[in-house]
């Protein structure tokens, strides 16, 4: 009986373990590709260390890459269309990774991966990562989960699943926010999500389109893609079919 329990714990742990991390593991060979890219634009523009934000060439070439987030974005036909009001219903998972560059185990810029017929490229290096880095370290901290992070236009948020069905989302504020007093909080997602419905209906009926924040200035060919999510099935699969082969076994045996 104790031999059935603890097989049947540990089963379930891998399981979880699987739903936990299927929508948010890292790909492999994209680490690889991302410090390749950051050497060479480090190594290309070590001249412009100002406009990257670093006090001095010396600083920017021993930047290292720290971690990174695949980067998920609003469907605006499936917000048209929810009927759940759960957030996670209206995101879908894009080409695109955000990583963090850091500077002596502090967060100095960004780096953008895109991933393209089964290739990673850097495309984007710059801007300051300090509040973004801090947003998803109290996001960690005080949820004890992997964020989902989501783009839209120039904006980033985070949105937590927790138990009960309770879903949070967490702005996370530019710089230029931050001047302006604007701090990295979290908002009752339901809220969030029929707050982006109403002003989605409202563009739509003053005729400026049906995105709510647009590109944010970006240039519309490094804007993520969506592509079909890979949910991790064959995994879950195997592993149910593991859990039932055990019962069975065991069942035998007694």
């Amino acid at each position: 009986m104790r031999l059935r329990i603890l097989v049947l714990t540990l089963l379930m742990v891998l399981v979880l373990s699987v739903l936990a991390n299927a929508s948010t593991s890292i790909p492999s060979g994209l680490d690889e590709s991302a410090t390749e890219g950051s050497e060479k634009f480090k190594s290309m523009n070590v001249n412009e260390y100002k406009n990257f934000g670093y006090d001095n060439s010396e600083q920017m070439l021993s930047a290292s890459l720290g971690e990174g987030f695949r980067i998920y974005i609003i469907d605006y036909e499936k917000l048209e269309g929810n009927k759940k009001d759960k957030f996670i219903d209206v995101i879908v998972p894009t080409n695109q990774w955000q990583f963090i560059v850091e500077t002596n185990g502090k967060p100095a810029s960004f780096l953008r991966v895109e991933e393209s017929e089964g290739k990673f490229e850097a495309i984007l290096f710059g801007g300051d990562a300090r509040y973004f880095s801090g947003a998803i370290n109290r996001f960690k901290n005080e949820k004890k989960s992997a964020p989902i992070l989501i783009m839209d236009g120039n904006k980033f948020y985070i949105l937590y699943q927790g138990p009960n069905n309770q879903e949070l989302i967490m702005n996370i504020p530019s710089p230029s926010e931050v001047n302006r007093g604007i701090i990295d909080q979290f908002t009752d997602a339901t809220a969030f999500l029929e707050n982006l419905k109403k002003q989605q209906h409202n563009y739509k009926l003053n005729g400026s389109g049906e995105q709510l924040y647009g590109n944010g200035g970006l240039d519309i060919t490094l804007q993520p893609q969506p592509i079909e999510e890979d949910k991790g099935f064959n995994k879950l699969y195997l592993l149910l079919g593991l859990l039932i082969a055990s019962v069975v076994i065991l069942k035998i045996k007694d």
